[in-house]
């Protein structure tokens, strides 16, 4: 069914805009379920079905990063936080806090870095950017990742804004000649495709595309016949990407002109990274990456 057409995907909507209005208050399956036409079962099954993830899972990674990003910017004590979003008491928010970030909220807040921060799912194609995705809706996560190094191939690219596109098969190119020159290492996880945006003035002198793996998990001998690319650290935007390496370019024009302008957030100059691990088949509709947009916080 085209999602645009989907009516259990405006229900699911406005399930949504519930949760987004009332996240700081308790909200139950039996709250939930009674706003939707659903039982609590058939409301679960639909909306993992249309969204990939529960409804509990959900409301608890949403409640969790609002509070994280409060954790951060305000002064607010942690008894107030938790009160604020529905824990019944300071010790159940600090549990379930760090059970979800692997931090507690103070020594969240003593690293000062946003990290795991899930932003509300939104629907691309409202956009008219449909995709192969069984998924109706699309949700971004906020990141902040440290240096790192890493060796592969490169070569200039003129990506999907540019006036003469040639990255469709420019890409394959460059991981092709990654593979041939380093075969013993196409197992090797997570695999990077870098676009290099720090060059970049006008746009039409293309971008440079690396195919690349962490320096530390390929043999010395032919690491040292390898390009080597440090990328510094960064905050960025999550955009996961289900199905298809074809439904890519669309998620990601979406993301670029209807996401990042309605977010809280501005895009920088730096290193764009495609994140493939073992979950990721070039061949299958079962598949699934993410491309990491290097941003900052809007100055308000």
């Amino acid at each position: 069914m085209n999602p645009s057409s989907d009516p259990s995907l405006t229900r699911i909507d406005k399930i949504l805009s519930y949760i987004h209005n009332n996240i700081d208050k308790p909200l139950s399956l039996d709250i939930l379920a009674k706003q939707s036409c659903w039982s609590r079962w058939q409301l679960q099954r639909v909306f993992h079905t249309k969204t990939g993830v529960s409804v509990a899972q959900y409301v608890r990674e949403l409640k969790l990063s609002l509070a994280a990003e409060k954790v951060l910017s305000g002064n607010e004590r942690i008894v107030d936080l938790a009160l604020a979003f529905g824990f019944n008491s300071e010790i159940s928010f600090s549990r379930a806090f760090k059970q979800y970030f692997g931090l507690s909220p103070r020594d969240y807040k003593k690293i000062g870095k946003l990290s795991g921060i899930r932003k509300p799912l939104t629907r691309p194609d409202t956009f008219s950017l449909p995709t192969d995705s069984d998924l109706g809706f699309c949700q971004i996560r906020i990141e902040h990742r440290d240096a790192f190094k890493l060796v592969g191939l490169h070569d200039t690219i003129h990506g999907p804004f540019s006036s003469t596109p040639d990255f469709s098969s420019k890409v394959p190119e460059i991981w092709h000649a990654l593979i041939q020159f380093a075969p013993q290492h196409t197992a090797v996880y997570p695999q990077y495709g870098v676009i290099d945006t720090t060059h970049c003035v006008l746009g039409d002198e293309g971008l440079v595309y690396w195919a690349s793996i962490d320096d530390d998990k390929i043999e010395p001998s032919i690491a040292e016949q390898l390009s080597t690319l440090t990328i510094p650290q960064q905050t960025y935007a999550v955009l996961p990407v289900y199905g298809p390496i074809s439904n890519l370019a669309n998620l990601v024009e979406w993301f670029m002109l209807y996401w990042l302008p309605n977010s809280e957030y501005l895009g920088v100059d730096g290193y764009e990274l495609e994140v493939y691990d073992t979950r990721f088949s070039i061949d299958s509709t079962p598949s699934y990456m993410e491309y990491w947009l290097p941003i900052q916080k809007r100055l308000i």
